[in-house]
C-alpha cells in the first residue's frame, strides 16, 4: 500500500490554522468552530481505519516498527503543540482544543494498545501527561519523606533515593515512558511498605524493593555495599567471614527481580554489583588463606617483562571496563581479570599495582578519569586516520 501522511489534516489544523501567529483564527465564528470539531471527530475514525489497513499490510517487521515509532512521534509532537497553544488560546477555541487533545490522546492510546510490542518506551511522553504525573509524583515524594523520618532504620537511604530522582522530578521537559512508569511504580510500592517493620533479614523491605526494581544508582550500590562490609567487619575468623559471605550471596541470588525494570537500563543491575563485590571479597579471603612463602627479589629481566604503561591505574581500570563492556574481553571472572593485569602491568608512578585500587577504578571511575579517557580515545582515533 502506498504510504500517505495520515495526520496531514490534523497537522495542518494545529500547526497552521490554529497557530497563535495566524491572526485569521481569531475571527472564526461559532458555526465554523463546531464544524471543525465535528471534522476532528470524523478524522479520528478515518485515521484509525487507515492505520489498521496500512500497518497490517506491512510484512517487514522492521518497517512496521519504524512506522509505529513515526506515528508515535507525530502524535506526541501534535499533543505538545496543542498543550502549548491552548494556554493562551481565545475562549471561543477552548472547546476545539479540548476535542483535539482528546482525539490525539485516543489515537496515541490506540497505537500503544494495538501495537504495544513496537511502541517505544524510550520516547518522551506528551507534556500534558507529564504535568499531571509530575504533580502526583511530587505529592507522593513528600509523603515518603514524612513517613521515613528520624528513628526509622531506612532514614539514611531514603534521602539518597530522593536525591537521585530529583533531576527527573524537577525536569521541565517531559521524561520517557520508561522513566515515568519506573517512578510511578517505585513511589506506589514504597508507600505500601511497612515503614517500621523489624526483621532479622539481611535487608530491610525498602532495600529489597530497590533490588527488586533495580534502582542501580551508584550511591545506592555504594550504600548497600557498605552495609555488607559493616556486617562482616566484626567477624573474627576468615572461615566465619567466608560462611557469612556465601550465605549473603545465596540470599541475594534468591531475591525476586522485576523483569524489564531498571533505573538505568544501560548499567548492570544492583544484584550484579553486589554479587561481584562478594566474589571479590571471597577471592581476597582465599588469597589470604594461602600459605606465605619467602619473598625472593624479582630478577631485573622479570621486572622488565611486565607491560609498562604511561597511564595511571585509574585509566587502566576504566580501559579494562570498556574492553569488557564492548565484548572485546570476554572473561566472566572479572576479579581474576583485574588481578591478572595488576600482576603483569606497571605504570610510570607505580611499579606494583594493587588489585584493590585497580578493582575500584574498574567499577567506580571518577569523572576526571572519564574525561582523560575520552581525550585519549580521540587521540587514538586521530592516529588511526593519520597512519592507516
Amino acid at each position: 500500500m502506498k504510504y500517505q501522511y495520515v495526520f496531514e489534516w490534523l497537522d495542518q489544523l494545529i500547526s497552521v490554522t490554529l497557530h497563535p501567529e495566524n491572526k485569521t483564527n481569531a475571527g472564526l465564528k461559532d458555526e465554523a468552530i463546531l464544524s471543525l470539531q465535528r471534522k476532528v471527530e470524523e478524522e479520528m475514525v478515518n485515521i484509525q481505519s487507515t492505520l489498521k489497513k496500512e500497518i497490517f499490510c506491512i510484512k517487514n517487521e522492521r518497517a512496521l516498527e519504524l512506522r509505529v515509532a513515526q506515528y508515535q512521534t507525530t502524535l506526541i509532537r501534535l499533543l505538545d503543540q496543542v498543550y502549548q497553544q491552548k494556554k493562551n488560546c481565545p475562549i471561543l477555541l477552548e472547546g476545539l482544543y479540548n476535542t483535539l487533545k482528546e482525539t490525539l490522546e485516543h489515537l496515541l492510546h490506540f497505537i500503544e494498545h494495538h501495537f504495544d510490542r513496537y511502541f517505544s518506551q524510550d520516547q518522551r511522553v506528551p507534556l500534558t501527561y507529564w504535568q499531571i504525573s509530575k504533580k502526583h509524583l511530587l505529592q507522593q515524594s513528600k509523603k515518603i519523606g514524612s513517613l521515613y523520618h528520624t528513628g526509622t532504620i531506612d532514614v539514611q537511604i531514603v534521602p539518597i533515593v530522593m536525591r537521585a530522582l530529583q533531576p527527573l522530578l524537577n525536569s521541565k521537559d517531559a521524561i520517557t515512558y520508561r522513566q515515568k512508569a519506573y517512578l510511578e511504580t517505585l513511589f506506589t510500592q514504597i508507600l505500601t511498605l511497612e515503614v517500621n517493620s523489624s526483621s532479622d533479614k539481611l535487608f530491610t523491605p525498602l532495600h529489597e524493593l530497590l533490588l527488586y526494581l533495580n534502582f542501580n544508582h551508584a550511591e545506592i550500590v555504594s550504600f548497600l555495599v557498605k552495609g555488607l562490609e559493616d556486617s562482616t567487619s566484626t567477624i573474627a575468623t576468615h572461615e566465619e567471614k567466608r560462611a557469612k559471605l556465601h550465605y549473603t550471596m545465596q540470599y541475594i541470588r534468591q531475591l525476586p527481580l522485576k523483569p524489564g525494570f531498571s533505573l538505568f537500563p544501560d548499567l548492570p543491575s544492583v544484584q550484579t554489583f553486589l554479587l561481584e563485590w562478594i566474589e571479590f571479597e571471597l577471592d581476597y579471603l582465599e588469597s589470604q588463606s594461602q600459605p606465605t612463602t619467602m619473598h625472593i627479589p624479582t630478577p631485573t629481566d622479570e621486572k622488565d617483562s611486565k607491560i609498562q604503561l604511561s597511564v595511571s591505574v585509574a585509566m587502566l581500570g576504566l580501559f579494562l571496563r570498556l574492553l569488557t563492556e564492548e565484548g572485546i574481553i570476554t572473561n566472566k571472572n572479572q576479579s581474576g581479570l583485574v588481578r591478572f593485569f595488576a600482576t603483569h602491568c606497571t605504570t610510570t608512578r607505580q611499579n606494583e599495582i594493587s588489585s584493590d585500587s585497580l578493582y575500584g577504578s574498574y567499577f567506580k571511575p571518577q569523572p576526571g578519569t572519564v574525561r582523560m579517557m575520552k581525550e585519549c580515545l580521540l587521540r587514538m582515533q586521530g592516529l588511526l586516520h593519520k597512519k592507516f
